[in-house]
């Protein structure tokens, strides 16, 4: 062996080392660079697979998530807000309460026809009318009051006998009436949404006339009122509108003919009857409703 020097700390090599392997000597410790590698490698590896797994595992809040000292930590759940729903469309049934809720209704309209007097016509008779009532689903129940001027074609010199009087001149026939008048109308068809519709009616009612002549004296008898017609309505949530035409017949006892009268002829006939007891007066009426 080839002479050295072995002082501490020296390195000691001999002529059959291989050239990569060098010995360093501090006391008892021997330094090897290939196991010195190896535990480089190792330290990488750890490190690598421990930031792996602080990596995986989710950071909590342990002010947010209050659990046990001895139990592992939960991830804490954030509560989402329920998603908006709109809500389901208004059915028809549920808005039909605009026909069939009590409503307070109105109307102006005017009349056109034939009204007679103990069997005089006055010519074409065009009454001024309003109502009020109220009304609900196909029930209409209103009064009314008619204003109307009369002018009859009476003969020169007739004369009608008053009640409790002897006889007096007719005049010429001109006079006042006003009728004053309660109704029911019931809608027997109807076509239309829950918002509105046309609607054919019948309606009967009872009344009293009370005329007014020109040349002196009143009278008042009482009447009945038939009628048949149709409306266009428009229902609102709160207010209602629409247009209506009618024809009204109205009944009214006649004071120039008394019970037991005798059989006459009043035109071409083959056979006497007594006379009718009642006036007819045909109307055509144009009304308009309103109301809440």
């Amino acid at each position: 062996m080839a002479g050295c020097d072995c002082g501490a700390g020296a390195s000691v090599r001999t002529s059959d080392m291989p050239s990569t392997f060098v010995e360093l000597r501090s006391g008892s410790s021997v330094w090897n660079p290939m196991r010195s590698l190896a535990a480089w490698s190792a330290l990488v590896v750890l490190i690598a697979g421990a930031g792996r797994e602080a990596h995986a595992r989710p950071w909590v809040n342990p002010a947010e998530v209050g659990s046990a000292p001895d139990e592992p930590p939960t991830t804490a759940v954030v509560a989402q807000p329920p998603p908006e729903i709109d809500p389901p469309p208004v059915r028809h049934d549920e808005d039909r309460d605009r026909w069939r809720r009590w409503r307070l209704t109105g109307a102006i309209g005017v009349r056109f026809g034939s009204f007679r007097v103990n069997g005089a016509s006055s010519g074409t008779a065009i009454p001024f009318h309003v109502d009020l009532g109220v009304r609900k689903d196909r029930l209409v129940l209103y009064a009314s009051y008619d204003v109307l001027g009369i002018d009859l074609d009476v003969p020169d010199g007739a004369q009608v006998t008053a009640r409790g009087a002897t006889t007096v001149d007719l005049g010429d026939g001109s006079g006042l009436v006003q009728r004053v008048g309660a109704n029911a109308r019931y809608g027997f068809a109807r076509a239309g949404e829950h918002d509105g519709g046309f609607e054919l009616w019948a309606e009967g009612g009872i009344g009293v006339q009370h005329v007014r002549w020109d040349a002196g004296g009143v009278w008042t008898r009482p009447d009945i009122a038939l009628g048949l017609g149709g409306t266009i309505l428009g229902l609102g949530k709160h207010e209602h509108g629409g247009f209506s035409l009618g024809l009204r017949i109205m009944l009214a006892p006649r004071s120039d003919v008394a019970d037991g009268a005798p059989a006459v002829c009043g035109g071409p006939c083959d056979r006497a009857t007594a006379p009718a007891g009642f006036d007819r007066s045909f109307l055509f009426d144009m009304t308009v409703p309103f109301g809440r």
